[in-house]
């Protein structure tokens, strides 16, 4: 999962979610406004693979927004109608956000990030956790010259 990517799928025109009217609340200590959303699964851009098996589930969950910069704050995702035929029976994920300085830019990019499944045979789940942070812009330079050439290249022979 490229963090930040599948969850912004929510926001797609494709996807067709539906929102419900925000409640204000707060998030990190900032205000903000948390809205309900679902996905159906024929609009659903989430794909998992577990066990050689693929999955587009149906999802909904919650969007944590800034009220005073319409930044996204948090995005949480939770799989629904997951077939019984799957060997999972529940898979969530969040991703809480920050205002990242990247070389002068302020940017908003993943801070964390939680991945949680449970096994449909198994009574476990399994939780990853990841953090980000250390955030570079890397940057080269390059020229692109020219010259004349007297090279020539003999054509291939036919048969």
């Amino acid at each position: 999962t490229v963090f930040g990517l599948d969850q912004f799928h929510v926001f797609a025109k494709e996807t067709h979610a539906r929102f419900k009217f925000p409640k204000n609340t707060s998030y990190a200590g900032r205000p903000a406004l948390r809205f309900e959303y679902w996905v159906i699964q024929e609009a659903s851009e989430w794909e998992i693979e577990y066990a050689d098996q693929r999955l587009k589930p149906a999802y909904g969950g919650h969007v944590w927004i800034d009220a005073q910069t319409s930044r996204p704050l948090r995005i949480e995702m939770q799989a629904r109608d997951i077939p019984l035929s799957y060997p999972l029976k529940q898979i969530e994920k969040t991703v809480d956000y920050g205002m990242i300085n990247v070389a002068g830019r302020d940017l908003v990019l993943p801070v964390r990030a939680t991945n949680m499944v449970c096994h449909r045979t198994f009574t476990g789940c399994a939780l990853n956790e990841t953090e980000f942070h250390k955030y570079r812009q890397f940057t080269a330079d390059s020229i692109v010259t020219t010259t004349d050439s007297t090279v020539t290249y003999d054509e291939p022979k036919k048969n």
